[in-house]
């Protein structure tokens, strides 16, 4: 992802690309939870829950992504096509 403008947001992706996240909720009470800061597979998969966590936490472009921030905006059908 190349993020090219905050106002108005531009954003480029690669169409073939995933997004990966935290294995945990950020939490400001608990800032030393390596899982909620990190989204490397090699300290993610150290995690209690990560057999059962580890597909939420990359979504591939086709599958959930593009379909996720569709929902958010009409608009964004458009923006696929661009």
């Amino acid at each position: 992802v190349l993020v090219t403008c905050w106002e108005p947001l531009g954003v480029w992706f690669y169409r073939d690309s995933y997004a990966r996240f935290s294995m945990a909720e950020y939490d400001a009470q608990r800032a030393t939870n390596t899982y909620a800061h990190l989204t490397n597979y090699s300290v993610a998969k150290k995690a209690a829950d990560f057999q059962e966590s580890k597909d939420d936490t990359m979504w591939n472009t086709d599958e959930q992504l593009r379909p996720y921030l569709m929902s958010l905006s009409e608009d964004a059908t458009d923006l696929w096509t661009q």
